[in-house]
């Protein structure tokens, strides 16, 4: 199963343009190719059984040494930018993955990884991503999470800010 057809999310009826998002994960095993992901500005018309589509912008981590956002169009990743974390990720530690999305001329985004130090985050990596493009999402959307084949990891503490600008 592809991460499109794994994505959990709100309805759509909780719609929003503006917001700052994070989930928190420990990874469990190997990352190999199972990623800890988040989706905002879901677009509701992009899902479906089986589609393997979607419509969003994606903060992820593509292997446990790079972070990447995201804005996906089907099953094309049409705008990316990526981040080297050092050291990478380690199995058996809890970590912070984060995004904001504001605006729509241009769409600014943030996504960050932090991990969790004596109780406390710890800022490892941050990626910025300005998306200017004719195809850009403007509208709003719903926000998620998901993971790729084989998942090694468990999610906890999904959470929602509203971002007023």
């Amino acid at each position: 199963m592809a991460y499109q057809d794994s994505v959990f999310y709100r309805p759509f009826d909780e719609a929003l343009l503006d917001l700052d998002t994070s989930i928190e994960f420990t990874q469990l095993g190997p990352f190999n190719f199972s990623t800890p992901q988040l989706h905002a500005r879901i677009q509701e018309e992009s899902l479906g059984p089986a589609k393997q589509s979607l419509n969003a912008y994606i903060v992820y981590l593509s292997v446990p040494d790079r972070i990447d956002i995201s804005r996906v169009e089907g099953d094309t990743f049409a705008l990316n930018v990526n981040e080297p974390i050092e050291p990478p990720l380690a199995e058996g530690l809890t970590y912070r993955l984060s995004m904001r999305v504001a605006g729509t001329d241009p769409v600014e985004l943030v996504g960050r990884v932090e991990g969790l130090v004596d109780g406390a985050w710890t800022p490892i990596q941050t990626v910025l991503l300005t998306d200017t493009d004719a195809t850009r999402i403007v509208e709003p959307g719903s926000f998620g999470a998901s993971g790729n084949n084989n998942v090694t990891f468990d999610y906890d503490n999904f959470t929602l800010i509203g971002v007023s600008l």
